[in-house]
C-alpha cells in the first residue's frame, strides 16, 4: 500500500472516531442532563406536596378529633339516660359546632391537595372527606335530632369507616411522594 494513502486512510478512521466519540458522549451527557432535569422536577414538587398532605392530615384529625369528642359525649348522655340528657347532649352539639365552624379551613387543606395530585392522593382525599361527612351526619342526627335516623351502632361504623379511609390516604399520599423521592 501507498504510505500517502495510507497515512489518508489512517487520518479519515481517526477523524471518523474521533467524530463518533464525541457524538456518543454527546448523547449520554444530554441523556444524563434529562435524568438530572427529572429529578430536580421531582423533588420540586415533592415538597410542596409534602406540606399540604401534612397540613390536610392535620386538619383533618382536628375535625375528626371533634366528632369522636362528639361521640363521647353521646355515649355517655345514652349511658346515663334522661338525667344526662341535657348537658351531654349540649356538649356533643357543642363538639359538632366546632366541627362546623372549622370546615373553611378543611376546605382549604382539602383544595390544596386536590391542586397537587397526583390522581391516586386525590381519590383517597375524597373518600376520606366523604367517610368525614357520613361521620358527622350520624353525629349530628344523634345530637340535634329528636328522631335520630342513624342508630348507635351506625355511628360506631361511621367513625370506624373514616378512620380507615385516614390510614389509606396516609399510605396513599406516603406512596405518591416516594415515587417523587428519587
Amino acid at each position: 500500500m501507498d504510505p500517502g494513502l495510507a497515512a489518508v486512510l489512517g487520518a479519515v478512521v481517526g477523524a471518523l472516531g474521533t467524530g463518533g466519540a464525541g457524538i456518543i458522549a454527546a448523547i449520554f451527557s444530554r441523556s444524563q442532563a434529562h435524568e438530572q432535569l427529572r429529578a430536580e422536577h421531582a423533588r420540586a414538587a415533592r415538597e410542596p406536596r409534602k406540606v399540604a398532605y401534612a397540613s390536610y392530615i392535620e386538619d383533618h384529625w382536628k375535625q375528626y378529633g371533634r366528632l369522636c369528642d362528639a361521640r363521647k359525649y353521646l355515649a355517655v348522655w345514652r349511658d346515663e339516660g334522661d338525667e344526662g340528657e341535657s348537658h351531654w347532649r349540649q356538649r356533643a352539639g357543642e363538639a359538632y359546632d366546632a366541627y362546623i365552624g372549622d370546615s373553611r379551613n378543611y376546605r382549604h387543606a382539602q383544595a390544596q391537595v386536590y391542586m397537587e395530585g397526583p390522581p391516586s392522593v386525590i381519590s383517597a382525599t375524597v373518600d376520606l372527606s366523604g367517610k368525614l361527612v357520613e361521620f358527622a351526619d350520624v353525629v349530628y342526627s344523634l345530637a340535634f335530632e329528636d328522631t335520630p335516623q342513624f342508630s348507635w351502632e351506625d355511628l360506631d361504623e361511621a367513625r370506624n369507616a373514616s378512620y380507615s379511609a385516614y390510614l389509606d390516604f396516609l399510605y396513599c399520599s406516603s406512596d405518591a411522594l416516594a415515587e417523587d423521592g428519587i
